[in-house]
């Protein structure tokens, strides 16, 4: 018998979906990793049994600049990741602002030009998605670089 959860291996799947959008989505992730583009996205989804290697695990978390699904194995475990402390690596940047404020004023374009006629068609619903996930991931940057790595 398993000593992991149904529940448990979701949360895995969940966090491997996390992951992969932080990192910058399975294009990305695929052009330096071992794993193509096609295997990455099958490791999200709920129907297929396996999940993503551990060297792929690495390769995604290095190019999100966070420990997401280490994080979520740690918090399951009943542990809490707690980042080395660095020097001024981690100090937020004007550049960590701009980044923040242009991914912001990107979702808003998207979201004007996709209710400019009243009505959004697919396409345009995926590309305010995008500009979410890029805005946050642009958020979490600044404040990680701002707290040092920790989410206060």
């Amino acid at each position: 018998m398993r000593p992991s959860t149904e529940h448990d291996r979701a949360r895995l799947k969940a966090s491997t979906r996390a992951a992969i959008i932080a990192a910058g989505k399975a294009k990305q992730l695929a052009a330096c990793s071992r794993v193509n583009e096609p295997q990455i996205s099958r490791y999200v989804g709920g129907d297929y049994p396996d999940f993503m290697p551990l060297d792929v695990i690495l390769d995604c978390e290095l190019l999100a600049g966070q420990p997401v699904m280490t994080a979520a194995l740690a918090d399951m475990l009943g542990y809490r990741l707690v980042p080395i402390a660095g020097g001024d690596e981690t100090s937020l940047t004007l550049d960590h602002v701009l980044d923040a404020v242009n991914a912001v004023g990107e979702l808003l374009r998207a979201f004007r030009d996709g209710h400019s006629d009243g009505h959004l068609d697919e396409a345009e619903r995926r590309e305010i998605t995008n500009c979410f996930n890029e805005s946050m991931k642009s958020l979490q940057d600044g404040l990680r670089a701002h707290t040092g790595g920790t989410f206060r």
